[in-house]
């Protein structure tokens, strides 16, 4: 029986919807989609990460693509061999023409598939490419600072404070990944009262230590060569209790503020991965 499907010596309408679109065609999509889905998966930041990591074995491995891909290409051949040959055998030329040209659309669906996700792959990594890998102090980063210290805190930047340094930077490991940090003179107010009354977040600042700080608290992106920037630097090398709060926006996002009374400095830093 098996013979006769492959050889075509059954009738068209059991060819073209037994064996093609109730068959195998949809097995083909569902690899297919399967592959194109799990990969969106692993880079979707909307995922929570320890969902994302469980997929990453499976779909983010250039084997396991390739593999589903080929397994698709391959099953593609058996329908569209079938059809054809059945097509052949049809009475009707109307039947005939309907069903190769399906046959042909399909295939041709299905082969330029992997190619359109590539090419939505490679423009992805082109744009990536020709974006800044680390900014600091642009003109358009100190201008919307202050707008995004408001953004991200709720509150106001202190009267009498400044911006002095802003840095945006971003890498890639197994997805996109950023931070950014706004960093405030606060020598012209009274820094703790500020500390004390504020509430960044909708919450009052308490002297705390920063928790982990290899991954969530860290001075990635800081130049810690400028004087501006040396008592961030060392805060994070040997951290003590500061007026001191962090917010999860995501599993994979936060952002913290830090002030450091010795320093007159309000410390905003926001990290993506």
């Amino acid at each position: 029986m098996i013979g006769r499907i492959w050889r075509g010596e059954i009738g068209l309408a059991w060819a073209f919807w037994g064996v093609g679109l109730l068959g195998l065609y949809p097995l083909i999509a569902l690899l297919l989609g399967s592959v194109s889905l799990g990969w969106l998966a692993t880079v979707a930041k909307s995922l929570p990460i320890t969902i994302r990591f469980a997929l990453l074995p499976f779909f983010g491995s250039g084997g396991f693509k390739a593999l589903a891909t080929g397994a698709a290409l391959l099953v593609l051949i058996v329908p569209t061999v079938v059809i054809w040959r059945s097509a052949k055998r049809s009475s009707s030329r109307a039947s005939r023409v309907i069903a190769k040209t399906y046959v042909i659309f399909a295939a041709l669906a299905a082969l330029t598939g992997p190619p359109v996700m590539l090419f939505v792959l490679a423009m992805l990594l082109i744009t990536a490419a020709i974006e800044p890998e680390h900014q600091a102090d642009t003109p358009e980063l100190l201008s919307k600072a202050p707008a995004r210290f408001v953004e991200l805190t709720g509150v106001e930047l202190p009267k009498g404070a400044r911006v002095v340094h802003a840095v945006y930077y971003r890498h890639g490991t197994m997805d996109y990944e950023f931070g950014s940090h706004i960093v405030v003179d606060a020598s012209n107010l009274n820094i703790r009262e500020w500390a004390q009354t504020s509430r960044p977040f909708g919450i009052r600042l308490k002297p705390t230590l920063p928790e982990n700080q290899s991954l969530e608290f860290n001075a990635e992106g800081l130049d810690c060569g400028l004087s501006k920037l040396k008592a961030i630097c060392r805060y994070v090398e040997t951290p003590t209790r500061t007026w001191h709060y962090k917010k999860r926006l995501r599993m994979d996002r936060v952002v913290s503020i830090t002030v450091l009374e010795k320093a007159n400095i309000i410390w905003l830093y926001e990290t993506s991965w």
